[in-house]
């Protein structure tokens, strides 16, 4: 079992996730899925940035107005 998890490790955590994000549509609705996915890829992006050792203030800079700090 853990020879086919490590050979097909891309396709059992999307399948994971397909089943995860259709449970959470089934129960919240469509609207709510978005949030949860544009809430979920901020903080992914901010983990990398993390990870990478680089100012999330900077990078935050880019997006967000000059005067919001």
């Amino acid at each position: 079992m853990w020879e086919y998890f490590r050979i097909h490790t891309g396709k059992v955590i999307a399948m994971i996730a397909g089943l995860f994000f259709s449970v959470i549509y089934l129960f919240f609705g469509l609207l709510d899925t978005f949030v949860v996915l544009i809430i979920m890829s901020i903080a992914y992006y901010i983990g990398i940035k993390s990870d990478r050792k680089e100012s999330i203030r900077e990078s935050l800079m880019r997006f967000l107005p000059d005067n919001f700090f």
